[in-house]
This record gives structure tokens, sequence and C-alpha cells, in this order.
């Protein structure tokens, strides 16, 4: 996960994906971000949660070559968001490094901010 860290609470929903994710895979978790204050609140979820410490890397925020050996380490990049912001420089930087990317939909005019699945948009990617 990484990028501006704009809001928390889907960056806590990818912490706690994690713990189901390790059931099936094994996998770990890196943050990178420019909010220091949010890696204590993801270390405290974590550890609330079940996930093991050596799973969870905060790497704060990344810039340059520090940023392009983190892709390089990388197998999947997250980039869970609030924000509307479609398609995020994130994203595309991701996929200059070739890694595939999972981020969120927000469903405009809702009244709920939450990240969540839009069936009508993926019913016309598949049409596409």
């Amino acid at each position: 996960m990484a990028g501006v860290s704009r809001a928390l609470r889907v960056g806590d929903q990818l912490i706690r994906a994690m713990v189901e994710a390790r059931r099936e895979v094994d996998c770990q978790l890196a943050v990178a971000g420019d909010r220091p204050q949010y890696f204590a609140v993801a270390r405290r979820i974590a550890a609330e949660v079940g996930l093991d410490a050596n799973a969870l890397h905060v790497l704060g925020w990344l810039e340059g070559d520090q940023l392009d050996i983190a892709f390089a380490a990388c197998d999947v990049v997250a980039t869970p968001s609030v924000y509307p912001d479609p398609f995020n420089l994130m994203n595309v930087r991701a996929m200059a490094h070739a890694r595939p990317v999972v981020g969120t939909l927000l469903r405009r005019n809702s009244g709920d901010r939450r990240a969540r699945r839009d069936r009508s948009y993926r019913r016309s990617m598949a049409a596409a």
C-alpha cells in the first residue's frame, strides 16, 4: 500500500484483509506514505486483528530509487482510498514497474464514502 495517506479507514480494511489472505498464501504488507501518525494506528490494528508483526512493514515516505526498490520487491500494489481519484499517480507508477494494482472504486452520490464494489462498472468493463 503506498501513496498519500488521505484516508485511514480503507487502509485499515486492507490490514484486516491481510489476516485472511495469509491463511491462503504467504504474503506481507508494506505500507508507504506520508502520515507517520497512521503507522502507529496500523501497527495497533494489525495487533488487534492478529496480523503477525513480521507481516507488516512500515516504510514511510519513499521517493526515487527507494520507491523503485519497493516496487521491485512487491508482487501487487494496493492503493486503497476513499478520495475520489479514479486513477492516481501511484497506479501509473506501479504499472510502469509491471505490477498489478488493487484499488478502490467509489460510488458517487451514494452518501456512503466507504470503498465498495460497483457491479455496474464491472459489467461495463466486461462489455468493452
